[in-house]
């Protein structure tokens, strides 16, 4: 009798350890088509590394282990970028918005692949948030009433 209780125990443990990976693995987000594309731009675009400088945000980003202190730093880093991305186009600096974009894609690369404890829902809604601030989404004000509004950019802010 005690053994087959073992092999009940040992089966319906090895069950829940296949259900755990199956689940880990699932909430393991890919990269798109042009995420993985990222490493060739940066070797084919030397501009593209020299660009924006978010080595300490790399270094920060595998310390943090609560969502809303990631929620504010991918925030934050979003609107820097986009800060920057402003200031070069506004000075003529640059007139073109491949580093910017490549950037961005690296960062959602890093982020995507780094080994941080959130789940596939909590993953895309910090993605969100970057996306927003750095595609200058909050960056976004009308002054004057009206019934029209209409946005101008050279920068994409959609996807």
């Amino acid at each position: 009798m005690k053994l087959i209780l073992s092999s009940i125990l040992l089966m319906l443990s090895n069950s829940f350890i296949n259900q755990a990976i199956a689940s880990s693995e699932a909430s393991q987000v890919s990269l798109t088509i042009e995420e993985q594309r990222v490493a060739n731009a940066q070797q084919a675009m030397s501009v593209i590394n020299d660009y924006f400088d978010w080595s300490s945000f790399k270094k920060d980003w595998l310390t943090i282990d609560d969502f809303n202190s990631a929620q504010q730093s991918l925030s934050l880093l979003g609107e820097q970028l986009w800060q920057h991305s402003k200031i070069q186009v506004q000075s003529g600096k640059t007139v073109d918005d491949r580093p910017l974009y490549w950037t961005r894609l690296a960062i959602i690369s890093f982020v995507k692949t780094s080994k941080i404890h959130f789940n596939t829902a909590e993953l895309s809604a910090l993605l969100e948030v970057f996306e927003n601030s750095s595609r200058g989404r909050s960056d976004l004000a009308y002054r004057q009433k009206t019934d029209k509004r209409i946005l101008l950019t050279g920068f994409d802010p959609f996807y």
